[in-house]
């Protein structure tokens, strides 16, 4: 795999990362790894046919291919219901609305059905 983003002398180059969003899809994967909500074997074979998948339809062997394929991993592993999506997205709308400036927003547990 080969970047197209800073070069050598570029120390963002040494972390991997042509974007900030690159380097916060990682991070994600890894809180995911760490935490447990992903099983390691899970993630390996979710990333892996991802990968394989962007690789096969013609994308270039790049950095850019892995981080694309990297998010979609993570939004094959953390797929939600449209509803309970939808829901999630109402509660923290009401949660902002409601709360007063400069307190902090509290989300109340919100369950789908």
């Amino acid at each position: 795999m080969t970047g197209d983003g800073p070069g050598n002398d570029d120390p963002r180059a040494l972390l991997g990362f042509d974007e900030p969003w690159q380097a916060q899809a990682h991070a994600m994967s890894q809180v995911l790894l760490e935490s447990g909500r992903i099983e390691a074997n899970v993630w390996a074979e979710t990333l892996g046919a991802a990968i394989s998948k962007r690789l096969a339809s013609g994308a270039a062997d790049t950095t850019e291919t892995y981080y694309a394929a990297l998010t979609d991993a993570l939004e094959t592993v953390l797929a939600v219901d449209g509803q309970e999506l939808a829901d999630v997205a109402e509660a923290w709308r009401d949660a902002y609305e409601t709360t007063p400036h400069g307190k902090p927003v509290l989300l109340k547990t919100v369950k789908s059905e």
